[in-house]
């Protein structure tokens, strides 16, 4: 998996059912989380930064993942929905 996006990784490590999890964090307020990894790269790792395109992680099955799987999601900011 390559970051959607240059930043610095907030969180990296274990995540109950997301299994190897990292959150990442751009200058623009974008947070992006990936989960599922297998192992992480040096660039996946809490405090590193990075840049578009780099290489953070290797899509695997560790959570509650059965098979290879990824998940990724992306948000600014907390959005109310009742307004």
């Amino acid at each position: 998996m390559v970051a959607i996006a240059d930043g610095h990784v907030d969180f990296a490590g274990w995540k109950g059912g997301y299994g190897r999890f990292s959150s990442c964090a751009t200058p623009e307020r974008l947070e992006t989380v990936y989960g599922h990894f297998e192992p992480l790269c040096p660039r996946g790792l809490a405090g590193a930064k990075g840049v578009q395109g780099e290489v953070i992680g290797y899509v695997g099955k560790t959570g509650l993942a059965h098979r290879a799987a990824l998940h990724m999601k992306f948000w600014k900011g907390l959005i109310n929905p009742l307004g």
